[in-house]
């Protein structure tokens, strides 16, 4: 259920939060394409994820899978819709 409370069933755009554990999976799967050489731990994210917010600093995903980032809120909707229209128009292509 997507919602409990009101009985609402989920649907295949159902958005779950994962909390931490989709941490470690991330970090395999960038890691796993860094060594296949798709990915450079040290360009730009925004290489890969054009949608991420420019910073006033540059921003690597070493430092991200390092939390050494400084991205602070991770939970705005608006960054996570752009993020997510993104991968979807990467999928497209």
């Amino acid at each position: 259920m997507a919602d409990v409370e009101n009985s609402v069933s989920t649907k295949v755009s159902t958005v779950y939060r994962l909390g931490s554990l989709t941490k470690p999976i991330t970090a395999v799967a960038v890691l796993q394409l860094a060594e296949r050489g798709q990915l450079d731990l040290d360009a730009p994210v925004q290489n890969y994820c054009p949608a991420f917010p420019q910073k006033q600093w540059r921003l690597t995903a070493r430092q991200l899978l390092g939390h050494l980032g400084g991205v602070r809120d991770y939970n705005n909707k608006n960054f996570l819709e752009r993020v997510l229209l993104d991968a979807q128009l990467q999928e497209c292509k």
